[in-house]
């Protein structure tokens, strides 16, 4: 199967120092991402975006970005059963580097690495096993493209954010768990973080279904901020609203849960794409409602988490029944950019966020590998406009 993804460069003026109000709207221009060689196929299923700004060069950026776990159809209900229908049951989820050449407005991917289990073997994006906590909820059950029941693969990871060290580590945030894994230069798993016992808070059993770890990046301390994609499912009458979503704050070095930040998106769109460090110490966000056309609800906002509680003794002494509460010092929150205005209505998946040279936004969507529509990825390149 080929997959298409193409670059969508939006640019603004370079004397831009501050972000313009919620509706300014600059010229775009679409560019084909081409791929490393005749014979490889187009990618597509973009999720999760970073700048390397140590590969870069005055004419050349490079990005890394991540496939998902593969393409799959919608789930379908069998005797009461959820199953999720994998087109590639095989596949293995891939880290690609994209090179944006600015003189020649040209893009192309350079290499792309599939990521592998521990054992050297190429890992797949089929789900860890059913979620026992929650009968109500069960993990989808992974069916062929014929129905036919496969098995589930504990190593198995729905690849959805990452992020780059100084050591070329990456480090992915996923959805099963959710759970973050670190992966070695060569595409090696080395470590998996999982709640519970695994290291991260318990209480994120609860996501959502596909509603792991959505969007990741540094912090000005160096640690890792990860962000699921909406709220947790509400278990009792008192929980927090739905767009309440939590901020786990993780330490690469101790390899340890530090934080957890209850972060209040907007009620219009309620779910999140991704999210990049900004150079004044504030977090830049994806908001969307996963919506197209008139219904279609997508913002770029800003983050501030220096005032706000951390709350992770809280859950920790709650366990698998935690509930964010009303009321405490929550992240604030402004609105810069509204993505529909610069043309994104026909987008439903923006999934990719990242920083690049002189306060540029890179941004790109996931096309779910064009299974249903013809719909490319794309790179959203807006120039000095984050400053």
């Amino acid at each position: 199967m080929k997959f298409l993804s193409l670059v969508f460069a939006a640019m603004l003026s370079a004397c831009v120092s501050k972000p313009g109000p919620v509706g300014d709207k600059p010229m775009v221009k679409r560019i084909p991402i081409a791929s490393e060689s005749l014979s490889a196929p187009l990618v597509g299923g973009l999720s999760g975006l970073f700048y390397a700004a140590n590969e870069s060069t005055p004419k050349v950026s490079i990005y890394y970005s991540l496939t998902d776990r593969g393409p799959n159809g919608k789930p379908v209900t069998v005797n009461g059963v959820t199953q999720r229908p994998f087109l590639e049951p095989a596949f293995s989820p891939k880290l690609l580097r994209i090179a944006y050449d600015r003189e020649r407005g040209a893009a192309a991917v350079t290499s792309r690495l599939t990521i592998l289990k521990a054992n050297g073997r190429p890992a797949t994006g089929l789900p860890n096993s059913p979620r026992a906590w929650s009968p109500s909820e069960p993990e989808e059950k992974p069916v062929d493209s014929k129905g036919r029941v496969l098995a589930f693969d504990p190593d198995g990871f729905d690849s959805e954010s990452m992020v780059r060290d100084a050591s070329g580590h990456f480090w992915i945030g996923e959805e099963y768990g959710p759970s973050l894994l670190k992966v070695a230069a060569d595409g090696r798993i080395e470590k998996r973080w999982s709640p519970g016992k695994g290291g991260l808070p318990e209480f994120l059993k609860r996501r959502q279904n596909n509603r792991g770890f959505e969007a990741m990046t540094w912090n000005s301390q160096g640690h890792l901020l990860l962000f699921l994609q909406s709220s947790l499912p509400e278990i009792s009458k008192s929980a927090a609203p739905t767009h309440l979503i939590p901020v786990i704050e993780f330490d690469p070095v101790q390899e340890k849960t530090v934080g957890l930040y209850l972060y209040e998106a907007s009620p219009a769109g309620g779910k999140l794409g991704d999210a990049t460090f900004s150079s004044d110490g504030s977090i830049l966000v994806i908001e969307q409602n996963g919506k197209t056309g008139d219904k279609a609800w997508q913002r770029v906002v800003r983050v501030f988490f220096s005032k706000s509680l951390n709350v992770l003794a809280a859950a920790e002494g709650k366990g698998i029944g935690y509930e964010p509460e009303a009321g405490g010092l929550r992240a604030t929150r402004s609105e810069l950019f509204d993505l529909t205005a610069l043309g994104l209505s026909d987008l439903e998946k923006i999934e990719g966020l990242a920083m690049g040279p002189d306060g540029e936004l890179a941004i790109v969507n996931d096309n779910d590998f064009g299974l249903e529509s013809n719909t490319p990825s794309f790179l959203i390149l807006v120039p000095g406009g984050a400053r």
